[in-house]
């Protein structure tokens, strides 16, 4: 189907201009004939690149279905695909539009990436919350926070917290798909080095987050320890990552990080606003179960000192009595007065006390 140069600018001119969103003209197979501006600035295509195509390739989520059926009811909130293969989420809706007897459908794109995000970060932080209450140490508090942050804002979550010879330790590696655990299980092993740089490092010495947004080889190379770490990392598919501090009061704990790979995520710096929350729940957390621990560790102290000291103490205790009851029988053989005699028994009275 052709368009007139005048019809295209007079549907531009009468719907697309004063519609919030994106737009794309549809025929009646859902291919796209016609979009604006916003459209191409949206999902990252040159117009010319999009003609043509179904209307699927920015939105797979949608079924393939009929013109006549792309009159919903409602708007449909699906997720889309960038040119990039990044993703975002939007509002869609079809509004059918005659022309000179050919059914053409106007499609509408809203951006709701923004308030999506902020309703993801709400649940996460509050799942975070119950998950984390729940932790007894300072591991199962780093378990809980892994977990939370996958799938909601990770593929990967890993936290390292600080040793008391301020190295890292892994304490937690998590991902989304169990069928993974045995790779996570790997990861594990490779805490971050003193003498090798890493984001951990990075955000432990700035107290700031980090953020790359594309991995590269060159940073691969950079970041891992050998090509075994090399290709254990590569099988991730981690192909962006950001990393914050694990802090409160001073105190330094440890690192969160986050690694984007299979959803297509690309992590920004308003990325970095949620993952800061996230971290600071978890450092309270880390920091009351650590607390905790000591208080614990304190307590046995204290109770195997207060057995061992009377340990100590029985022994001599029980040779005093010893000597007690023979001075006490041999007074009584020679007959000895009785202040001598109330005096030996004051002191068996204390002994027996102790």
């Amino acid at each position: 189907m052709r368009i007139s140069r005048g019809a295209t600018a007079a549907v531009l001119r009468g719907f697309f201009d004063p519609t919030p969103g994106a737009v794309a003209l549809l025929d009646a197979s859902g291919r796209i004939v016609l979009v604006d501006d916003r459209l191409t600035e949206l999902f990252g295509y040159a117009r010319r690149e999009l003609v043509g195509l179904p209307i699927e390739t920015l939105i797979p989520d949608l079924r393939r279905r009929s013109s006549r059926a792309r009159v919903p009811a409602r708007a449909l909130e699906r997720a889309g695909r960038r040119k990039d293969g990044s993703r975002l989420a939007v509002r869609v809706a079809f509004h059918p539009l005659p022309s000179d007897g050919k059914r053409l459908v106007v499609c509408t794109v809203d951006d709701i990436a923004g308030r999506k995000s902020a309703e993801s970060a709400l649940r996460l932080l509050l799942d975070a919350s119950l998950a984390l209450g729940g932790a007894l140490d300072a591991d199962a508090a780093a378990e809980a926070v892994a977990r939370a942050a996958v799938p909601a804002m990770a593929d990967w979550c890993v936290v390292d917290l600080v040793a008391s010879d301020g190295t890292f330790r892994r304490a937690a590696v998590a991902h989304a798909d169990p069928g993974l655990a045995a790779l996570a299980r790997r990861l594990r092993r490779f805490a971050p080095e003193p003498n090798r740089p890493h984001e951990a490092q990075a955000a432990l010495r700035t107290g700031a987050p980090q953020l790359v947004p594309t991995l590269t080889d060159a940073w691969l190379a950079a970041h891992t320890r050998d090509a075994r770490h090399r290709t254990l990392l590569a099988a991730t598919g981690a192909r962006s990552l950001m990393c914050v501090p694990l802090g409160t009061e001073g105190r330094t704990l440890g690192a969160l990080t986050f690694l984007a790979a299979g959803s297509g995520r690309r992590y920004e710096a308003a990325d970095l606003a949620v993952a800061g929350a996230l971290a600071r729940q978890a450092a309270l957390a880390i920091a009351s179960a650590q607390a905790i621990g000591e208080a614990r560790k304190a307590t046995r102290l204290h109770e195997a000192f207060l057995a061992r000291a009377g340990h100590e103490l029985r022994m001599p205790i029980t040779i005093i009595k010893g000597h007690l009851a023979l001075l006490a029988q041999r007074l009584a053989a020679r007959g000895a007065d009785g202040q001598l005699q109330d005096l030996l028994a004051v002191a068996r009275r204390h002994t027996d006390r102790m």
